[in-house]
């Protein structure tokens, strides 16, 4: 997609010209989404650290108590955590791969 001069924005009809500017805006929205995405979540990081304590407290519980069932549910939370860890990873390189195809696109 060539860019437009503002000569040749002028020359455009007030309703192309209303039309182009949706259409940038809507880009540039599109834009700072991938870029949040890209970033990742502060939120999810509390809740990883958060889980992480609750899996030290299980242990912790298992090795006092002499029991396997604290341990199984640490087990179970810390699969839980990798799965998630995963798809938040991979939501992120999708981003990343998204906006760097869009400027490799811009660029030509």
């Amino acid at each position: 997609m060539s860019t437009l001069t503002k000569e040749q924005i002028g020359l455009l009809a007030p309703k192309q010209q209303e039309d182009l500017a949706a259409l940038e805006l809507r880009r540039v929205a599109k834009r700072q989404r991938l870029l949040k995405s890209a970033r990742g979540s502060k939120i999810l990081l509390g809740v990883q650290g958060a889980c992480m304590a609750v899996v030290l407290f299980l242990a912790i519980l298992a090795i006092s108590n002499h029991s396997t069932t604290p341990l199984v549910f640490a087990l179970a939370l810390l699969v839980g955590m990798s799965y998630g860890q995963t798809i938040a990873t991979h939501r992120r390189i999708d981003a990343l791969f998204e906006l760097y195809e869009r400027e490799d696109d811009d660029a030509a």
